[in-house]
C-alpha cells in the first residue's frame, strides 16, 4: 500500500466519528468516576474536536469562513480543553492555574492561526503551529507532575512525539506551499495517523487517569476513616448475625480482647447476664424493623469487673445483609459519679428534713423554757431573768454554730462544745474571774439533739453555781467549778458538773430544794434516760449516767 495515497477525507471523517464515539463512551463510563473534575472537560473537548473535523471535512463544500477559519479555531480550542482535562486529572488542586493555561494556549494558538491564515499557501503550517502550544503543555505537565507514574510519562512522551510531527508538518508546508489539507502526502500520513492514534490512546489514558485518581481518593478516604475509627475515644463495632465482624481498638480494649480476637465472637457473651434479656430484645426488634431505642445503657463483662456502657445502635446494609453499627461509650465512671450525687442528694434531703424537725423542736423548747422562766421570774430581777434566758438560748445556738463551722451536720465533738459553753457562761458574770474552771472531758462525736440536751443541763448547773455557790465569797475556800465527761464502759457515759461552794439546803423529806434550774436538769435527765445523783455536801454536784 502506497502511504502517499492515504485517503485524507476518509481519515478526517473517521476522526470526526471517533471523537464523537469517544465522547459518548466517556459519558456512559463516566458514572464510575463522576466526581473527577476532568471528565466533563474531556467530553466537551471531544465534542468540539468532532465538530471541528466535520467542518474541515466539508472544505470546498461550505465557505472557508466555516470550514477553514472556524474549523481550525474549534480544533485549537478542543485541543486546549483536552490539555486542561488531562492536566487537572494529574493535579486537581491546580485547576484554577490550568484554567488560565487553557485560556493562554487557546488564545496563543488562535492568534498564531489567524495571523497566518491570511496567506492561504501556508494554511497547513498555520494550523500545525497553532496546535503545538496545547500539545507542548500536556507533554510538560505529564512529565513533570508530582508523583508522575508510568502512565503519565507514556502520555507525556506521546505528546512530545505529536509536537515533533506537527513541527515537521509546518516545515513541510513552508517548503511546499502547494500542500493543502485534503492533499495526500507522506507528511499528511505522518500527521493524521498519530492524531488517530491519539484519539484512542488519550481516551484510554484519561479513563485510566480517572481510575488512578479514584483509587488514590479511595485510599486516602480509607486511610482517613481508618485513622478516625482507630483513634476514636468511643468503641466502634460492626455486628452481623449476632457476631462481631469488626471492632476498633477502643472496643477491643473495653472487652479485654484484641480486634482480631473479637471477630466471630457472639456479642451477647459480653453482656452481663442480668442485662442480657434487654439487649436481646432491642437487638431483635432493630433487626426486624420494630421500635427499639437508638441509645440504651447496660453492663458488660470487662477485665476489671462489670462496667456500664452506652450503646448507640443503627441498622445498616453490609455486603448485601442487614448488620448493626454500634458506637459504644464507657460511662462507668459517670454512673458512679451519678450514684454518689444521688446518695448525696438523698442525704441532703434527709438532713433538710432533720433541720426542719430540729428547728420545730427547738422552738418548742424555747417556748417551754420561757413559760417556765415566766413562772419563776417573781423572785428574780429582770436582768437575771433575761441573762438566764440568753444563756439557755446560747446553749442551743452554740451547738448548731459549731456544726456549721465544722462542716459536719450530723455529729459534734463533746469536748470543744462543753468547754466553750462553760467559758461563755462564765464570761457573763463579772465575779466569775476569781473562780477556777476545771475540765476533764472525753471527746466523743454526739448527735446534736443529745448534745444540746447535755448543754442545757451543764448551763443550768454552772449558772446555779455562779449565782449561788460563792456569794458571798468565803476566803477559806478556793472557788472551783468542775465539769467531767468520761466513759464508764464501752456503752455508757458519766457526766459530772458541780462546785465546791456553800451547798444547797435539803428539805425535811431528804430531797433537795426545788427551783427552775433543778427542775430543768431533772426533766432533761429523764429525757436522756439517765440515772442522776445530786450531792449537796461540800458544794453541789450532779452526776448523770446514760447510754452512749
Amino acid at each position: 500500500m502506497n502511504l502517499q495515497l492515504l485517503d485524507i477525507p476518509t481519515m478526517i471523517t473517521m476522526l470526526a466519528a471517533g471523537n464523537l464515539v469517544s465522547a459518548i463512551c466517556m459519558v456512559v463510563y463516566g458514572a464510575a468516576w463522576a466526581e473527577d473534575p476532568s471528565r466533563s472537560r474531556f467530553v466537551l473537548a471531544r465534542l468540539i474536536q468532532s465538530t471541528a473535523w466535520v467542518l474541515l471535512r466539508l472544505r470546498g463544500m461550505i465557505p472557508d469562513l466555516f470550514s477553514f477559519q472556524l474549523g481550525n479555531t474549534l480544533l485549537i480550542t478542543g485541543f486546549s480543553l483536552e490539555t486542561l482535562a488531562l492536566c487537572v486529572s494529574v493535579e486537581p488542586a491546580k485547576k484554577r492555574f490550568f484554567g488560565r493555561l487553557f485560556m493562554a494556549t487557546c488564545a496563543l494558538g488562535c492568534s498564531v492561526f489567524l495571523s497566518m491564515s491570511g496567506a492561504r499557501s501556508y494554511g497547513v503550517a498555520a494550523a500545525s503551529l497553532a496546535i503545538i502550544p496545547s500539545f507542548a503543555a500536556i507533554a510538560f505537565y505529564m512529565l513533570s507532575a508530582n508523583k508522575a507514574g508510568r502512565l503519565h510519562k507514556f502520555i507525556g512522551l506521546s505528546y512530545v512525539f505529536f509536537v515533533l510531527i506537527f513541527c515537521y508538518r509546518s516545515i513541510a508546508n513552508f517548503r511546499d506551499p502547494t500542500l493543502r489539507l485534503m492533499k495526500s502526502a507522506l507528511v499528511q500520513t505522518y500527521t493524521f495517523a498519530p492524531v488517530a492514534f491519539s484519539l484512542i490512546a488519550n481516551s484510554i489514558g484519561i479513563t485510566l487517569l480517572g481510575r488512578v485518581r479514584q483509587d488514590q481518593l479511595l485510599r486516602e478516604s480509607e486511610d482517613k476513616y481508618r485513622t478516625l475509627v482507630e483513634r476514636a475515644d468511643e468503641g466502634i463495632a460492626l455486628v452481623q448475625n449476632g457476631q462481631f465482624l469488626f471492632a476498633n481498638q477502643r472496643m477491643a480494649s473495653m472487652l479485654g480482647k484484641t480486634a482480631e480476637e473479637l471477630k466471630g465472637l457472639p456479642i451477647l457473651g459480653f453482656a452481663l447476664p442480668d442485662d442480657r434479656p434487654m439487649v436481646i430484645e432491642n437487638f431483635n426488634n432493630r433487626m426486624q424493623g420494630l421500635a427499639a431505642p437508638e441509645v440504651y445503657e447496660f453492663r458488660i463483662v470487662a477485665p476489671g469487673g462489670p462496667r456500664w456502657i452506652s450503646l448507640t445502635a443503627s441498622r445498616i446494609q453490609w455486603i448485601g445483609q442487614d448488620a448493626i453499627l454500634g458506637i459504644v461509650s464507657d460511662i462507668d465512671d459517670k454512673k458512679r459519679d451519678m450514684e454518689k450525687i444521688r446518695l448525696l442528694l438523698r442525704d441532703k434531703e434527709t438532713l433538710l428534713s432533720e433541720v426542719h424537725h430540729r428547728v420545730k423542736n427547738n422552738l418548742a423548747l424555747v417556748m417551754s423554757l420561757l413559760e417556765l422562766q415566766s413562772g419563776d421570774s417573781g423572785v428574780h430581777s429582770a436582768d437575771d431573768v433575761i441573762r438566764d434566758a440568753k444563756n439557755r438560748l446560747r446553749t442551743m445556738i452554740d451547738v448548731y454554730d459549731r456544726l456549721g463551722r465544722r462542716g459536719e451536720f450530723r455529729k459534734q465533738g463533746t469536748r470543744d462544745y462543753l468547754e466553750g459553753l462553760v467559758m461563755d457562761i462564765a464570761s457573763t458574770y463579772p465575779w466569775a474571774g476569781g473562780i477556777r474552771l476545771d475540765f476533764k472531758l472525753v471527746d466523743i462525736d454526739m448527735d446534736p439533739n443529745r448534745l444540746g440536751t447535755l448543754g442545757i443541763i451543764v448551763n443550768e448547773a454552772v449558772t446555779n453555781s455562779l449565782k449561788y455557790a460563792f456569794r458571798p465569797l468565803d476566803a477559806s475556800i478556793a472557788p472551783r467549778i468542775f465539769l467531767s465527761l468520761e466513759p464508764i464502759d464501752g456503752q455508757r457515759l458519766r457526766l459530772t458538773v458541780g462546785d465546791n461552794g456553800r451547798g444547797m439546803p435539803v428539805s425535811s423529806s431528804g430531797e433537795t430544794s426545788s427551783g427552775l434550774g433543778l427542775s430543768l436538769i431533772t426533766m432533761l435527765a429523764e429525757q436522756l434516760k439517765a440515772n442522776m445523783k445530786t450531792l449537796t455536801e461540800g458544794g453541789v454536784s450532779y452526776t448523770l449516767e446514760f447510754a452512749l
